[in-house]
């Protein structure tokens, strides 16, 4: 025995334990087991989840803006930051692996004399999977990083017919793909490229005789079917609260991917070189259709019209020594596209149904853009917005909302003697009041079971209501100074086929007041033969119209249509258009109260249009609250399209359009039918 210090150890006894670490007998007696696997004869790779490989798996598209740089050859030739819009395909072939096929449009201006460039082109890329490689495949993970390897081939354009060619080119980069959902995923890509001479449409200033370029994208990708690994899905179910509501599919209601519609109207603002924002104060209208991809990204399209005050300026007419102030209109009227973000989507428990919620919106919008001032400007415009969207429940499927947001506006000159263009911007601000309806698949509608099966109301046939409100109208230019509130009031009527479609009638009288200038004769009726004194001159006239517009539409309860009847909502909306006929029962001119009239004299105008029949169409919303079985509080947003009525007071374009809101109460008879159905 050894001693060591206070310590002693046998060292016999560590003999023998050294020889009965291996069994006597030398033999392996563990049974299924394979050392080969535990052998590093290669780089560990992480297993991960299965990864299926049929021929329809794993298949996505893709949509996305992003920004290129050009890299000028020498300071007189530079760009500003192209806007680059792609829309793709692609597959995932391995856990590592995958190849996608893009097209996309850069735009933008070259700096020195604001010249439009475009380059049209398509790129094939393909992508490995840096986080599958090292960590395992998991198409939950929050963050995968791949690198980006990619050939294109492009088309480009200076201006109209400056300069045109053909380039091939390479790119480079780095893709971080975010996980939002089971069918959507959101990309941010840093890139850079090399590319053959063509593709700046340099000519001769470039002694590198390649052209390069750089910069980022983000897209949205959205697979074709559920690209969760089986062991994703039961780790993500094993995280859901258990209240829950899922469909018959098991999927819990947070995967629920909606398609919306939208309506809206609200004021809009500008920037103007000599007015205050408030000062531009005007109207904007919205209609809009999107889809969401998974319960954080979404894609919107909404057609807008917008118009507001940008300017005013003094105008002299004739003879007349008064001076006045006309307003002038600025118009936009395009097609937005945007992004939706819902950073609420991330919750687990997250649900459409919510009572309230929000999400972001970002975007570009591409239409017509006209200035009106002595010379008509009249030229296409390109814009960027972005906003936050507010919404509150108001029923299954149907959410009322309020929505800022703020626009940069893009616009350039062109001139008839060059092939170049002076580039102009505009900023904008719009709120915007309006309903959204999401449609809900039957697997997450909220059932009652067989037990509970119970006859339910459907909806009363025949319906008669009262409203009354106020209209607005969009016009060229005005002149400054106060008129009468225009305001409308209506009937209507209303039978229901089913639970879905309607027919609707409605006559509306509104009216409309406005000023022009214009030519009236001044006649002294002192004088002992007046008409011997008739003056000519030129003044302020005041107009006021009445109108009675008789309309006829087709409805469709999109409550019924995208969620289902259930004769528990309180609330519904009904889209409704159709034809309608425009009466002019009265139109009256007078000198506005401005313009002094001498005593004795007397005015009249040289020309007062006669009252005629005029046909126009419209289209507008129902907003309903029942109160009880019968009667219901009802909100009617209405668009009339005037048509060939002539109206001196709204002067736009091609067309003259009234926005007419009204708030009234329908009553509903009891002449209902009853049916099997399910919530």
């Amino acid at each position: 025995m050894t001693e060591l210090g206070n310590d002693t150890i046998a060292l016999d006894d560590i003999e023998e334990s050294d020889n009965d670490t291996v069994g006597k007998s030398r033999l392996n007696t563990a049974n299924n087991f394979n050392a080969l696997r535990y052998v590093l004869d290669k780089r560990y790779h992480g297993h991960g989840d299965q990864f299926t490989k049929r021929l329809n798996d794993h298949l996505y598209i893709l949509f996305g803006l992003g920004t290129t740089q050009m890299v000028a050859p020498e300071k007189g030739y530079r760009f500003n930051t192209l806007t680059t819009i792609q829309l793709g395909a692609g597959k995932e072939f391995t856990e590592y692996h995958s190849v996608r096929v893009i097209l996309q449009n850069s735009f933008g201006y070259q700096q020195d004399r604001d010249i439009s460039f475009n380059r049209l082109g398509a790129t094939v890329d393909h992508l490995f999977s840096l986080s599958s490689y090292f960590t395992g495949y998991d198409p939950t993970r929050l963050a995968d990083f791949s690198t980006l390897v990619g050939v294109g081939v492009h088309h480009s354009r200076l201006g109209k017919d400056i300069r045109s060619g053909m380039s091939a080119e390479v790119h480079l980069g780095m893709q971080v793909k975010f996980f939002t959902g089971p069918q959507g995923y959101i990309n941010f890509e840093p890139y850079f490229g090399f590319s053959t001479d063509k593709m700046d449409l340099n000519t001769n200033r470039n002694w590198r005789k390649t052209d390069m370029f750089y910069g980022a994208n983000i897209s949205y990708v959205y697979y074709l079917h559920n690209n969760l690994s089986a062991q994703a899905r039961l780790r993500y179910m094993s995280k859901v609260p258990d209240d829950i509501i899922l469909s018959e599919n098991l999927e819990p209601a947070s995967w629920r991917v909606p398609w919306i519609a939208e309506f809206s109207t609200g004021i809009s603002m500008i920037s103007s070189p000599t007015l205050g924002i408030g000062q531009t104060l005007g109207s904007n209208i919205a209609v809009g259709v999107g889809k969401w991809f998974s319960p954080v990204v979404g894609l919107r399209l909404t057609g807008e019209l917008s118009s507001t005050r940008w300017n005013q300026e003094p105008v002299k007419l004739g003879t007349d020594d008064n001076i006045y102030t006309q307003n002038l209109s600025n118009v936009y009227a395009g097609v937005r596209a945007e992004a939706m973000f819902n950073p609420l989507g991330f919750l687990k428990d997250f649900d459409w149904d919510s009572d309230m919620g929000a999400y972001l919106v970002a975007g570009g919008m591409y239409g017509r853009m006209v200035k009106y001032q002595a010379e008509r400007l009249n030229c296409n415009s390109e814009a960027y917005t972005a906003g936050i969207h507010l919404w509150k429940k108001l029923g299954n499927g149907l959410q009322l909302f309020v929505e800022p947001r703020y626009t940069h506006y893009v616009y350039n000159i062109p001139y008839s003697n060059v092939k170049w263009n002076k580039s102009f911007s505009d900023d904008g601000l719009n709120v915007n009041v309006g309903l959204t309806v999401l449609t809900c698949g039957k697997a997450f509608r909220r059932q009652t079971g067989r037990d509970e099966q119970k006859a339910v109301t459907m909806k009363n046939r025949l319906s008669v209501g009262v409203a009354g409100g106020f209209n607005i109208t969009h016009t060229k230019t005005n002149l400054d100074g106060a008129s009468s509130i225009p305001w409308n009031a209506m009937i209507f009527g209303e039978y229901n086929f089913n639970t879905i479609s309607s027919l609707n009638a409605s006559f509306e009288y509104l009216t409309i007041s406005g000023r022009t200038l214009g030519k009236y004769y001044d006649l002294n009726m002192m004088a002992e033969e007046p008409e011997k004194t008739r003056i000519s001159a030129n003044g302020l006239l005041g107009h006021e119209y009445s109108l009675g517009l008789l309309s006829v539409g087709y409805g469709i309860d999109l409550g019924s249509l995208f969620v289902g009847f259930s004769s528990s909502n309180k609330f519904g909306v009904n889209i409704i258009a159709g034809p309608t006929a425009i009466f002019t029962l009265s139109h009256s001119s007078s000198l506005d109260g401005t313009q002094p009239v001498r005593k004795g004299h007397v005015i009249e105008i040289a020309e007062n249009p006669k009252t005629k029949l005029g046909i126009g169409a419209h289209a507008g919303l129902q907003l309903h609250y029942q109160l009880n079985n019968k009667i219901a509080l009802v909100a009617k947003p209405v668009i009339y399209m005037l048509g060939t009525t002539d109206m001196k007071t709204i002067d736009f374009q091609k067309g003259r359009i009234i926005e007419s809101i009204n708030i009234g109460v329908r009553y509903s008879f009891n002449t209902h039918v009853t049916k099997q159905m399910y919530r």
